[in-house]
């Protein structure tokens, strides 16, 4: 067997020859088969059309909105379709009565009545003794 010796230029040529083959044969195959799968470029047209799209389904979220007296909250809803959109409005409502009720004007200062403070009230003089003797009996 004898031993070859190859110049610096004949070297850098055989791998430049197997890189190409490489190239040829597995990486392009491989180049074309992904690109099936690339979403493609949308153009300015198609884009104006998808902001036109979200601008007027913003324009329905707020003036559903609106229907039900909540458009204070719009920049804080967010819906895919209408009917997202009306179960998100629908719980929203929920949440705003239970708040309302839980914050009503409860009296601090209201006494209880009891049956001496009724009959005094109607100048029952024998029912407020009743009232009285029944509670020392009690």
């Amino acid at each position: 067997m004898e031993d070859q010796t190859f110049t610096q230029e004949q070297l850098a040529q055989a791998i430049e020859d197997a890189k190409k083959k490489w190239v040829e044969k597995e990486l392009k195959p491989l180049r074309d088969e992904l690109e099936k799968f690339k979403p493609k470029e949308k153009s300015d047209v198609e884009k104006e059309l998808e902001k036109k799209q979200a601008e007027l389904w913003h324009k329905q979220i707020v003036l559903t909105l609106k229907e039900s007296k909540l458009e204070d909250f719009a920049p804080f809803l967010e819906a895919k379709d209408e009917d997202e959109l009306n179960v998100k409005i629908t719980k929203l409502n929920d949440v705003l009565k239970s708040r309302m009720v839980d914050n009503a004007y409860v009296p601090d200062n209201h006494k209880s009545v009891d049956k001496y403070s009724q009959f005094e009230k109607n100048n029952d003089v024998v029912g407020m003794i009743g009232a009285k003797l029944e509670k020392l009996f009690n």
